[in-house]
């Protein structure tokens, strides 16, 4: 901790030190503040240089600060110290707001600078007491469980803040229950009301040790922005849902009716039968950066049940280490050029465990250990590969043997959306939709994949000049490719 203190240059710039919890203790003489209600916990956001206890207990929040959220902890140089304390903030508060724009909207606004937040809870409540979504038809045609639009629970755009042994959980979407196929942004042909967990622009972040259990549609922990991020020993929830429930939903308001049990969202699968056999994802990405964030450091952390698991590989760079992830429906991991997965496993029951996003993307470093999923669904390959000069490799969790075969395939001449086990082939009555949206530019070369699962590779017709090591099959559709098959050492 003291080391990347030094590194990030808050030592030298702020004269700080660490104490004994490894929380940052700056320089500035900061003075002890004790609160025990919401008024005064609102009144000392806007102040400086304070170490601030609230007493324990739980506070229901019945009305906003403003017309776009609830708390502004404006002033910097605070350490809020939240141990025992529990924030409900209803459904019924958070429709109270009025401003526009999905990311001004935020049940707590951080932007002070060096701003410390540890040990609170931090939970939206139902006003009719619900405490979990069971009909999703019903839900999503009642407004009352809705926010008034996007929203994320928590904002941060200081910088140097960090939130410590927190626990989150988010509740209030629209939609919920039906994965991403009305939409996730432009192009959605339902009103989104999105509500993410944690989204941050800031420099230096941190979050350790938190808990994020999302309930709601959107990200649990998000950048936009922001540079050297770090997230250690944190643990993100979120949720699935069997494709078939969708075709149970027969009233003519359920989402599902209305447009008659098809996909709407990408364009390339528009007016296809939803997929049945298959698992949906109630939220979006467990931790997840975007275009304009600089590096992310993710460490000891697990995601589970997320449509994408960590999924960095928009940021300028990322380090991943020590992680798993757990029945994520899109994917498990992503990086950027240059990015490193160490030491990290996880399995393929919903989505592919690993996907490498751009033909740009280059000398990745991966080390995955392949976790058994005896409950999977779903016609799903374990990883998707394109770029150049990566490094991968795949281990198996013991001598497992798969419960289902899950092609690695490496250069592949189709959209995502039409990747299945039985690659190269096109899923049925995919064959028209492929054959309009399918591009050639997927490409794969220089890559180096050893593989010591029971999981068979895949050379598309993409793939050139790339050498495969594997315990299992070999299906070479590529050019230049050098492949050797190895014997299993139980032979």
């Amino acid at each position: 901790m003291l080391r990347q203190l030094i590194q990030l240059g808050l030592i030298v710039a702020y004269g700080a030190s660490v104490c004994a919890e490894g929380i940052l203790s700056l320089g500035v003489a900061q003075k002890p503040v004790h609160v025990s209600s919401i008024k005064e916990l609102r009144q000392v956001m806007t102040r400086s240089h304070q170490q601030i206890t609230m007493a324990p207990g739980t506070y229901v929040v019945s009305d906003l600060l403003d017309s776009r959220t609830a708390f502004h902890l404006s002033g910097s140089d605070n350490v809020y110290d939240l141990s025992g304390v529990t924030i409900q903030i209803p459904l019924g508060t958070l429709r109270q707001m009025t401003s526009r724009g999905a990311h001004g909207r935020a049940a707590y606004r951080i932007t002070g600078d060096r701003m410390t937040l540890k040990g609170g809870t931090f939970e939206n409540t139902y006003d009719d007491g619900t405490t979990g979504v069971v009909d999703f038809g019903s839900y999503n045609q009642n407004s009352e469980y809705h926010p008034v639009g996007g929203m994320n629970e928590m904002s941060i755009s200081g910088d140097d803040v960090q939130i410590i042994a927190c626990k989150l959980t988010v509740r209030g979407s629209f939609p919920y229950g039906y994965g991403n196929i009305y939409g996730i942004g432009r192009g959605s042909v339902v009103g989104l009301k999105k509500h993410g967990g944690i989204h941050s622009t800031g420099d230096r972040l941190i979050i350790d040790g938190c808990q994020v259990r999302m309930e709601s549609f959107c990200h649990a922990i998000f950048f936009t922005g922001g540079d050297d991020i770090a997230v250690r020993n944190t643990y993100v929830e979120g949720g699935v849902r069997p494709s078939n429930d969708l075709y149970r939903e027969t009233d003519d308001g359920d989402l599902a009716k209305r447009f008659d049990y098809k996909m709407q969202w990408p364009e390339s699968v528009t007016g296809l039968p939803i997929p049945r056999d298959h698992m949906l994802n109630l939220s979006e990405d467990g931790i997840r950066a975007y275009s304009g964030t600089g590096h992310v450091t993710v460490d000891n952390c697990k995601v589970v049940r997320a449509r994408g698991g960590i999924k960095l590989y928009m940021a300028k760079s990322a380090r991943v280490s020590n992680c798993q992830v757990l029945d994520c429906v899109i994917q498990g991991y992503s990086v950027p050029s240059r990015g490193t997965i160490t030491r990290c496993s996880g399995n393929a029951a919903y989505g592919p465990l690993l996907y490498v996003h751009f033909d740009s993307h280059a000398s990745q470093r991966i080390d995955l250990e392949v976790l058994p999923s005896p409950h999977a669904l779903g016609d799903h390959p374990l990883a998707v590969i394109r770029g150049r000069g990566h490094r991968i490799r795949f281990t198996a969790s013991g001598d497992s043997t798969p419960e289902a075969s899950r092609p690695i395939i490496v250069g592949y001449p189709l959209r995502f959306d039409f990747l299945c086990v039985n690659y190269p082939n096109v899923p049925t009555g995919y064959e028209e939709h492929f054959a309009r949206y399918a591009p050639k530019t997927y490409v794969a070369s220089g890559i180096t994949v050893n593989n010591s699962t029971a999981h068979p590779v895949v050379l598309g017709g993409q793939s050139r000049d790339n050498t495969i090591t594997s315990l299992s099959s070999i299906r070479d559709y590529g050019t230049n490719n050098t492949v050797h098959t190895i014997a299993s050492p139980n032979q």
